[in-house]
């Protein structure tokens, strides 16, 4: 077994389908690796990545496009034929854990409302 992690930017909106009895919700992230390509610039690597279980569900409305995550899970590499008979190589990872990063946005939230000047402010025990 091959226990990978990867942190990057979800590609598209999660979707859960129901597979059997059991639910898998799935997600691609595309993670910048450290190759560059003939411009300079760093190549993306997609990693498809699949959540099964009740977990997965509730987590689904949180996995939308352009929020940054980090996995960790079970690794595999399959190929696969694609239009015109060229081969593909797929990078999945099945899911254990799942770190939702924030998207950035937190940066252009106005500031928090300050205590109001008549208001003493309350010390701390260590001070």
């Amino acid at each position: 077994m091959l226990k990978a992690t990867a942190a990057g930017v979800i590609g598209q909106d999660a979707e859960t389908r129901t597979v059997g009895k059991d639910q898998v919700t799935s997600f691609s992230v595309a993670v910048k690796t450290m190759q560059k390509d003939e411009d300079g610039n760093r190549v993306t690597q997609w990693v498809e990545c699949s959540m099964w279980g009740e977990r997965g569900t509730k987590l689904c409305e949180y996995l939308t496009k352009g929020s940054r995550v980090a996995v960790i899970g079970t690794l595999s590499v399959r190929t696969y034929e694609r239009k015109g008979g060229e081969v593909g190589v797929s990078v999945d990872i099945r899911v254990d854990d799942v770190t939702l990063l924030g998207d950035g946005s937190a940066r252009n939230e106005e500031p928090k409302p300050q205590k109001p000047a008549g208001e003493p402010a309350r010390r701390s025990r260590f001070a």
